[in-house]
């Protein structure tokens, strides 16, 4: 048997931003993970707009908030500690990944939870701002406001498969295992090209009206020009530079 049978909950076609957000809303942190075909600078509004307009962008979405994490709740006052999260809905069967709002976020939510493959990634990579403990108290955060979510709603919601990743690295996988048995966590999944999902060439991401189409022909073509472009280096999911820079974002907001 593999680690992820009896894990899966569902496989879905698609998935819809939340239309209306009033106070902490646990169904922010179910957002999957980008599709490989719109990963890279000109694919999210922060690389398309200008960095003046950026930081108007954030700053108005973290008023909106009344500077509460509008995932969990948190006060993210203090400066440093508010994040604006692109949220998108995405549909597999099209391709398409369209941009709805920005929400305002808590480090954990955010950077530990809805990041999930970067996480994971900045973990291998040993990164000493994502450690172990790090990543274990981020998980346990997202999946204990899910549940609490779910014990107050008749229809449940669940994170992304990504997490199931957790359990494919020996130094988290016994702790990833308990939390998920611990939170009775189950996960969805998404439509694969074999099930009917787009193709990789037929992505876009939808800004303002705007299509902006992906630039790689394949898993092969995204694979070399990620390593062109950030070898052995994590994106930054903020503004699109490197780990450097994050880190440094990371250590502000502590």
């Amino acid at each position: 048997m593999g680690k992820a049978d009896g894990l899966i909950a569902n496989i879905v076609t698609e998935w819809k931003a939340p239309e209306e957000i009033k106070g902490p809303d646990a169904r922010i942190l179910t957002m999957p993970n980008i599709p490989q075909p719109l990963h890279g600078k000109g694919f999210q509004p922060r690389t398309i707009v200008s960095p003046s307009k950026w930081t108007i962008m954030r700053k108005k979405c973290y008023m909106r908030a009344g500077y509460k994490c509008q995932a969990c709740g948190k006060d993210v006052s203090k400066k440093g500690t508010a994040h604006a999260h692109e949220l998108f809905s995405i549909d597999y069967a099209t391709g398409t990944s369209k941009f709805e709002r920005l929400v305002c976020l808590c480090e954990e939510c955010h950077v530990r939870f809805i990041h999930s493959g970067r996480m994971f990634t900045m973990l291998k990579k040993n990164s000493p701002l994502m450690t172990r403990d790090r990543v274990l108290e981020g998980i346990e955060h997202g999946f204990k406001i899910i549940k609490e979510y779910n014990d107050a709603h008749d229809e449940p919601i669940y994170p992304f498969a990504a997490f199931i990743t957790g359990l494919e690295d020996d130094r988290i996988a016994d702790d990833v295992a308990k939390l998920i048995e611990k939170y009775d966590m189950k996960f969805y999944g998404h439509i694969s090209e074999k099930m009917g999902a787009a193709r990789w060439q037929d992505w876009k991401m939808i800004f303002n009206g705007k299509e902006y189409r992906t630039i790689y022909a394949d898993q092969d073509a995204w694979e070399q020009a990620m390593e062109e472009q950030h070898p052995e280096k994590v994106t930054n999911p903020f503004s699109g530079g490197i780990f450097d820079e994050v880190d440094k974002i990371l250590k502000e907001g502590k």
